[in-house]
């Protein structure tokens, strides 16, 4: 969650032990603003990494990635254009984070391999809106966004991005969980 004084704003992450709640911050933003978008998700190591935005005093916010490696949060800025908006982080099959995100009205995914992000554009036409991304039980990635008129998916399952509607519509959130025996769900709110 997002917490705020008068000079600065941290991004918090509460974890529950089994017995009870800590709230550790996580990323001290020093004079920065700290936007409402960000994701959770823990490393195959088991610890806390989150993806969110945060401004350094201008207009803009630069997409952020931190994970909490031997008690220490460790951020580092994501090589994105400054209108990247809406994230969502995920790990994959080789235990790399894979940020996907909203940039003007394009999807993209920043994955860090080999000490630097790689970015990749997966789809156009999509929304300011919620994306969500995971990796599939075969070892993919999935994606789920919105454009302004329909729920689109997308994977990589044959080696490249391919997309598809999965219903028309106009639609204000979306989010995707996958299943123990490895199927995908997506809900999703607005009318169609």
């Amino acid at each position: 969650f997002r917490s705020a004084s008068a000079t600065t704003s941290y991004l918090r992450v509460a974890q529950y032990d089994g017995d009870e709640w800590t709230i550790a911050e996580s990323a001290p933003t020093n004079n920065q603003v700290v936007s409402s978008r960000n994701s959770i998700t823990f490393s195959p190591e088991g610890n806390p990494a989150v993806s969110f935005n945060a401004n350094e005093g201008g207009q803009t916010y630069s997409l952020r990635f931190a994970e909490r490696v031997n008690g220490v949060w460790l951020t580092e800025t994501v090589p994105t254009s400054e209108s990247a908006s809406e994230n969502s982080l995920t790990f994959d099959a080789s235990g790399s984070p894979v940020i996907a995100y909203v940039d003007g009205s394009n999807i993209h995914v920043a994955r860090k391999t080999a000490g630097s992000w790689q970015i990749e554009q997966i789809a156009n036409n999509a929304r300011r809106a919620h994306v969500t991304i995971l990796q599939t039980s075969s070892n993919h990635l999935a994606i789920a966004y919105l454009t302004n008129s329909a729920l689109k998916f997308a994977t990589n399952e044959t080696g490249q991005w391919v997309s598809t509607t999965i219903t028309d519509g106009t639609f204000y959130t979306a989010s995707m969980s996958r299943s123990p025996n490895g199927s995908l769900a997506v809900t999703f709110g607005g009318s169609s």
